[in-house]
């Protein structure tokens, strides 16, 4: 049996304990407030990517939904009105300039070393030449007795070796400072050959960018001149410039990709045939509008974090509806914007089959009859465009979902445009076949140019890389 604890032990004993669970609690409230810490940076995380996620495929709906909106797409039309600015536009390339490589500097090894040899020589001979007798005896290996001093004749030896030294050393002084001479002007020899180099490449440089330009300005003139002709409503080059413009260029951002054929808008056919006052225009849509993926995003409730949904037919079918009715609506403003006619008459389609003979035609989505004076007074970025087309004596019937799986077109609207005299889009038609193929590519370039974009390479350009690439 142990001893009985004192008051004061026992005292001791329940404050270690008291002590001990109180850095037991603490312990345990910062490793949990530590969890809390990490819990909400987490959730914080989630949120961020969660609203941009859902931004994402609200941006992507919402682009898709609207295609006659400038502001989502910024559409640059060739037309009267704007072919004076456009003309304007510098479409010099800039010239690419060659960076000034500088040459390694040499070491001149050879002559450092000869400098080396001679410096030695000369401050060793410099150095006997001023030696005590002592070092003298040292040097010669000879004793510094008197008697040995005298039966050698060691003063008349020791006088010969100091003049030979002070002679050796004033000869081989020049040679050395003539070396260092050298070695300086190959130096400077080297410098200046650079710095020549340098100035000479920096002219070569200036003088064909110079050339560059007034090579390009005799090219451009041709630019200028057909944007010129386009301001004063000719009649031969406004065709053109409807072949080149279309189809429109739809904007997207990367967001776009979140569709499943995200590049289905890219693939519109368009033709058209003017005259002095109207005309009949076909836009042909992809056959496939099933680009919409089986599920979609949005933000949860309370904003947490983001939910997936199933994308009912109901969503998908208005879809369908706002891109056919705002792609009519995108192609009836760029008609009039581009060339002076008072009527169109506007014609969406799928291609597809006819239901009596099987054979290929065009599937009418919606047609339309617009007159510039009403196109004209009406604020497309504020109506909704399955609305809008009302203005226009439309008939529509846009494609249905069906479970999801497939498409149906089941429109009986009957064409009124003949489309085998339309001009189509494609450089093979009778509008641009005869332009110059370079010309065409200076005028795309202009448009993207004007939307800040950065011009691509000419067929000229390509062609004459192609060549130079041959030559090697």
């Amino acid at each position: 049996m142990g001893r009985r604890l004192t008051p004061y032990e026992r005292r001791q004993r329940e404050a270690e304990k008291q002590r001990r669970q109180a850095a037991s609690r603490a312990r345990t409230a910062a490793r949990r407030d530590a969890e809390r810490r990490v819990r909400e940076r987490e959730k914080a995380d989630t949120a961020k990517k969660s609203k941009k996620l859902d931004v994402a495929y609200s941006t992507a709906m919402d682009a898709i939904m609207n295609l006659h909106l400038d502001s989502k797409h910024p559409y640059v039309y060739l037309g009267a009105k704007n072919a004076k600015s456009l003309a304007s536009i510098d479409m010099t390339p800039d010239i690419k300039k060659t960076p000034f490589i500088p040459k390694k500097v040499p070491t001149f090894s050879d002559i450092k070393k000869e400098i080396k040899k001679l410096k030695t020589n000369y401050n060793k001979s410099l150095k006997m030449s001023k030696f005590s007798i002592k070092q003298y005896l040292k040097h010669v290996g000879r004793s510094g007795f008197f008697i040995f001093w005298f039966l050698n004749k060691e003063a008349d030896k020791y006088k010969v070796f100091l003049e030979k030294n002070t002679e050796k050393a004033k000869l081989l002084k020049p040679d050395v400072q003539n070396a260092e001479a050298k070695l300086k002007e190959e130096q400077k020899n080297f410098k200046n050959s650079e710095e020549k180099r340098k100035a000479d490449h920096i002219v070569a440089q200036q003088k064909a960018q110079e050339k560059a330009k007034k090579d390009f300005a005799i090219t451009d003139k041709a630019r200028v001149e057909w944007f010129k002709k386009l301001e004063k409503l000719d009649k031969k080059v406004i065709p053109q410039a409807l072949e080149i413009m279309y189809p429109l260029e739809f904007l997207y951002s990367d967001d776009i990709s979140l569709f499943k054929n995200s590049k289905a808008m890219s693939s519109i056919n368009v033709g058209f045939d003017i005259s002095a006052t109207k005309m009949s225009m076909m836009v042909q849509l992809p056959h496939s509008f099933n680009f919409l993926p089986a599920e979609w995003k949005r933000l949860s409730r309370g904003g947490g974090n983001i939910s997936t949904y199933s994308i009912s037919d109901t969503e998908r079918n208005n879809v369908f509806k706002s891109i056919v009715s705002s792609v009519g609506i995108a192609y009836l403003q760029s008609a009039f914007n581009a060339s002076n006619i008072k009527e169109v008459q506007l014609e969406v389609t799928v291609l597809g089959s006819d239901p009596m003979t099987g054979n290929p035609a065009d599937i009418v989505l919606l047609s339309m009859n617009g007159d510039r004076k009403t196109v004209e007074s009406i604020n497309f970025d504020k109506v909704d465009p399955n609305v809008a087309i009302k203005n226009f004596s439309a008939k529509f019937k846009p494609p249905k979902s069906k479970e999801k799986k497939s498409v149906i077109f089941d429109s009986d609207i009957k064409s009124n445009i003949n489309s085998e005299k339309l001009i189509w889009c494609d450089e093979e038609d009778t509008s641009i076949k005869d332009m110059d193929d370079n010309l065409i590519d200076q005028i795309k370039n202009t448009l993207i140019k004007s939307k800040g974009g950065t011009p691509k390479k000419t067929r000229k350009d390509k062609e004459k890389e192609a060549s130079d690439f041959k030559g090697l």
